[in-house]
């Protein structure tokens, strides 16, 4: 039996266990390449999981959401729910809400940085308690 999905107003899904891969096959080739380089980053840590939430993918741990991709035409975000608690030394996060912050990524070495891969595995530390 298939899994009763949320809704809000206007009927559109806040979370589903459904695979990511249509929503990052509509991408732009760019950010598709980006986004296949962020997944492969975050395939490292254990216990990660992969949903769309409120039309986003989101990846998440037994403990909760810790980041999503966002689309834009030139450019990806990658924002972390608790992003305003984590060290950020090479400023990479951009945002001014109370906790959440976000990446912007152009290109896929971004996601090879030294930097970046440091704030992945922050976020990921930080989620585990």
């Amino acid at each position: 039996m298939a899994k009763k999905r949320s809704t809000r107003r206007g009927g559109s899904a806040r979370s589903s266990d459904l695979p990511i891969d249509p929503h990052l096959d509509r991408m732009p080739e760019r950010q598709r390449r980006i986004a296949a380089a962020v997944r492969e980053e975050i395939a490292k840590r254990p216990d990660v999981t992969e949903s769309l939430d409120w039309g986003l993918p989101v990846f998440k741990t037994p403990a909760g959401r810790v980041c999503y991709l966002k689309s834009f035409p030139t450019h990806l975000h990658l924002g972390f729910w608790q992003g305003a608690g984590l060290p950020d030394p090479d400023s990479l996060l951009q945002g001014t809400t109370d906790t959440m912050r976000h990446v912007r990524l152009t290109r896929v070495e971004d996601v090879e940085s030294k930097s970046f891969r440091a704030l992945l595995r922050a976020a990921f530390e930080a989620s585990a308690g």
